[in-house]
Order: structure tokens, then C-alpha cells, then sequence
């Protein structure tokens, strides 16, 4: 809502699964971000998603990474990231998507701040599209 800018790197690795129709894939990911007000974050989130095929080329997505405070540091806990989408094959091993995005992490203010409860800080929460190449 703030429109703060925040950059955000990150790379995973999955172990993948099938079984008819669904396929399971289950990891992690390390990250870094660091937005405007230069504010940082890093850390391993853990999660996995499903992919549930409706056509041999048109399946859909759910997925949920989720790092707590002890697998995070810097400025911000508790990094949360959750994901539907709608994927497109056009190729073996390479896929068109759009679908709707909310990355988040919990923000504890300084003790000298008037709230000195926390807030939800949200990187990302809309709409996107995208390319997806697997190995």
C-alpha cells in the first residue's frame, strides 16, 4: 500500500514427484531482499507446491514457502509466500503462467517507536505472469 520498492533475489531446489495427474514438489529456497527504506531480509523459506493437470499441456498451481524466524535474518521475521496460477506447456519443459502472488515477512519496530508491536510488510500481493523452465 506504501509503494516501497523492494528487491528481491532468490533461488531454489525442489525434489518432484508424480502420481497421474498431480505433481508434488517439495524444498526450499534461499532469498535476499532489501527494500527502499533500506530495510534487508535473508534467509531459507521451506514449502512445496502441487501441480494438478487438467490438460497434458494446461495445469494449475498452488504452492507455499514459509521461513521463520530462526531460518531468517536481518530487519524483518517470519517471511511468508503464497501462490495460485494457471500454466500453460508449450514445450516439454518450459511453460507460460499468470497467476496471483502475496509475499510477506513480519516487521518488529524499535523499541523507541510509538507501536512497539509489529506490523506485516508486503513485498509483493498481485497479479503477475511469467516464464518457468524446468531441468
Amino acid at each position: 500500500d506504501d509503494h516501497v520498492t523492494t528487491d528481491i533475489i532468490a533461488a531454489g531446489m525442489f525434489a518432484n514427484g508424480r502420481y497421474n495427474n498431480i505433481r508434488t514438489h517439495f524444498g526450499g529456497k534461499v532469498f535476499g531482499l532489501a527494500s527502499d527504506y533500506h530495510n534487508q531480509m535473508h534467509g531459507l523459506a521451506l514449502g512445496g507446491a502441487i501441480d494438478v493437470y487438467a490438460h497434458p499441456n494446461v495445469f494449475f498451481t498452488g504452492s507455499i514457502l514459509y521461513a521463520p524466524d530462526i531460518l531468517t535474518g536481518g530487519d524483518f521475521t517470519n517471511f511468508y509466500e503464497l501462490d495460485g496460477r494457471a500454466n500453460f506447456q508449450i514445450v516439454r519443459n518450459a511453460s507460460l503462467f499468470f497467476g496471483y502472488k502475496l509475499m510477506a515477512a513480519n516487521f518488529d519496530y524499535p523499541k523507541s517507536y510509538k507501536n512497539s508491536g509489529g506490523d506485516t510488510r508486503e513485498f509483493f500481493n498481485g497479479l503477475y505472469a511469467g516464464f518457468r523452465f524446468n531441468f
